[in-house]
């Protein structure tokens, strides 16, 4: 499909991919990303920082005040299909999640 989250995904879902996977981030005390997240991105397409931000509890203007730009400003970064780098790691510090 071209997209690295749906593809990670598939990966992930076949049972004993998933059961290796879950036991290795277990063991290596990684942060695993809820399934309601994943869900939200793979059956309702919304983006990652959508998804995030909403499991979180925040609005954009939260988000927005926090990053110092506008509401609409963060509603076009959020709804990009692919926001640069250092624009993902400043929202996931305001978010408060780490970006591997």
């Amino acid at each position: 499909m071209g997209n690295k989250y749906l593809n990670d995904t598939e990966y992930l879902l076949s049972s004993k991919a998933n059961a290796e996977s879950l036991e290795r981030a277990i063991a290596q005390d990684k942060a695993l990303i809820p399934h309601s997240i994943i869900s939200r991105i793979v059956n309702e397409q919304v983006t990652p920082l959508k998804a995030w931000r909403e499991h979180l509890g925040h609005t954009q203007a939260d988000i927005a005040a926090k990053l110092d730009i506008t509401q609409s400003a963060y509603a076009q970064i959020e709804a990009s299909k692919r926001p640069q780098k250092a624009t993902k790691r400043k929202i996931a510090d305001a978010l408060g999640i780490g970006l591997e």
